[in-house]
């Protein structure tokens, strides 16, 4: 086989889901709104965080593994760091038993631009590996940053291409989830309530795997047909998929005035997800 050709292998590719906090001293809250985390500041440091590798090809869960790092845990944020380098490089090394699959993805809100950057400045503090290594660790993998993907799935109303925060994502997906300020987790960490800081985080991270395949959704339904003449939808169509396919792809459309059937606007993500297969099988017909 052509090694030139990256090849995506369901038991081997993976998206590591995951989510980090930060520990921001007292003197450092204080200021502009934004980023208050930065791990070159003295007294600044990884709180730890959730990672979730996920096998997007697979179609059942049984390879997804969860795991949990936190600084309570362990002696000190250096041991912790390295646990959270093993993950990773068990995660590279599952890829690297095929030669050309060559990618590992990483997908959150606001990765790209602090969770990655953060463990690479912290894995370097402590020497944990060389640079050379960690950059291969962390940016030769591919960032599916869920901040700036679902920009398109938001009205503009300003003439400004902006990130979205988690937040706005949730209530774009319809994802009923409290959360609160990322600033709180300070003062819980001040007050040791770690069970707060770690139910939030957990959260988090079980939302993004829903996120992805909401996202997936409205993907795939661009490319569904929006309307059918009747000759086609009563007759053709029929024939080219089973009866309980059928049966349910008229659920899916308003049959109007003019004989035509159009796409009824209102589905919920199963039926999309549904009606994106049947389509997939009328265009193999």
């Amino acid at each position: 086989m052509n090694k030139s050709i990256v090849q995506y292998y369901p038991e081997k590719t993976q998206i590591i889901f995951f989510d980090l906090e930060f520990f921001v001293p007292e003197s450092d809250r204080d200021g502009r709104l934004g980023l208050k985390a930065n791990p070159y500041k003295n007294n600044h440091f990884l709180i730890g965080g959730t990672f979730q590798r996920y096998f997007p090809l697979l179609n059942h869960e049984k390879n997804n593994i969860k795991k949990e790092f936190w600084i309570w845990k362990y002696n000190s944020e250096k041991e912790m760091l390295k646990d959270i380098l093993k993950f990773i490089e068990d995660s590279w090394n599952i890829i690297k038993k095929k030669d050309n699959q060559a990618e590992l993805f990483f997908s959150g809100i606001g990765i790209s631009r602090v969770d990655i950057q953060y463990l690479f400045a912290r894995c370097h503090k402590y020497n944990l590996k060389s640079d050379e290594v960690l950059f291969d660790l962390f940016y030769k993998s591919r960032f599916l940053d869920l901040e700036t993907i679902v920009i398109p799935y938001f009205k503009n109303k300003d003439n400004m291409i902006k990130t979205k925060s988690t937040k706005e994502i949730l209530s774009k997906f319809k994802i009923e989830r409290d959360r609160g300020p990322s600033a709180n987790i300070w003062e819980q960490y001040d007050k040791k309530d770690f069970d707060a800081i770690r139910e939030r985080n957990v959260n988090e991270v079980s939302d993004l795997p829903v996120m992805y395949k909401k996202i997936l959704n409205l993907i795939h339904f661009v490319g569904i047909i929006n309307k059918y003449s009747n000759e086609t939808f009563e007759r053709k169509l029929n024939a080219l998929i089973n009866i309980d396919d059928y049966e349910f792809y008229k659920q899916c459309y308003v049959k109007e005035t003019d004989d035509w059937y159009y796409l009824n606007n209102e589905l919920t993500d199963e039926q999309k997800e549904r009606l994106y297969k049947i389509q997939l099988e009328i265009n193999k017909a």
